[in-house]
């Protein structure tokens, strides 16, 4: 096994930091997500501009097929030894729209 998978696999197996689902668990999170987004967007339509709100919904639709952030490491080379960090990006998952709105 290839030592990023390794070095990945010590990150997702620390019970304290990570929960292991299933991904039918995952889909289900997600759905109502969406759904707690989209309410968000009627609770709140006179806050945002109309397009920001047409354009969270759009990211909705859009993200659906592939709402999941993405895990990755960093190595921190200057260590020694040599350790990682974990990184969560959001980009391009199911709420990343909501962070594009800057209130003017």
């Amino acid at each position: 096994m290839p030592r990023y998978i390794k070095d990945g696999l010590v990150h997702l197996t620390t019970a304290k930091t990570y929960q292991i689902i299933s991904e039918e668990q995952g889909r289900r999170e997600v759905q109502d997500l969406k759904w707690e987004i989209f309410g968000w967007t009627l609770d709140h339509r006179k806050v945002p501009p109309k397009q920001v709100v047409d354009y969270i919904r759009k990211k909705l639709d859009l993200t659906f097929k592939d709402p999941f952030g993405y895990f990755y490491l960093l190595y921190k080379l200057h260590k020694d030894p040599i350790s990682t960090r974990p990184v969560c990006s959001d980009c391009g998952s199911l709420h990343h729209a909501l962070g594009q709105w800057v209130d003017e």
